[in-house]
């Protein structure tokens, strides 16, 4: 792991990823969060969605939604689906609804998931105008790939 550890402090955005999952797995979150940032910060965006994760898990929304919102932005279907849920969770439906469909036509199947959800309350609703809404989307998404067992 020393060596490891040397690559990443090279500067290596590859070798910084590496080495906070190593730490991760071992359970040094709080040490592998400051990796997962440094090589975020060089782009490397499933460690900006790592970074996400992380303060998601420790409550700290401010800084979730930044790792979040900076992977979203590169188009990062997972980081998409957890930003639209703090979206949702701020009652921004429709930035939530626009983040699911990106991410669902990407593959992130637990997006899919949402929007077959969010369909199916408006159809019990009998909201027929904005379930139409959510239509497309879903046949969207199901012709792009995205199943329900994959995300």
């Amino acid at each position: 792991m020393d060596g490891m550890r040397q690559r990443a402090e090279s500067g290596s955005a590859q070798a910084q990823f590496e080495y906070a999952n190593q730490l991760k797995e071992l359970g040094r979150e709080d040490e592998a969060v400051q990796w997962y940032e440094k090589a975020g910060r060089q782009g490397r965006v499933d460690a900006m969605y790592e970074a996400g994760n992380y303060y998601n898990n420790k409550c700290r929304r401010r800084d979730a939604f930044k790792w979040y919102k900076e992977a979203s932005a590169e188009e990062y279907p997972a980081a998409m689906y957890e930003l639209g849920n703090f979206y949702m969770l701020d009652w921004d439906c429709l930035r939530a609804v626009d983040l699911y469909i990106k991410a669902a036509c990407k593959g992130c199947a637990d997006a899919l998931a949402m929007l077959t959800k969010l369909h199916n309350k408006l159809e019990e609703e009998k909201n027929g105008n904005i379930s139409i809404f959510l239509a497309l989307p879903l046949a969207c998404a199901t012709a792009g790939g995205a199943s329900l067992g994959n995300s």
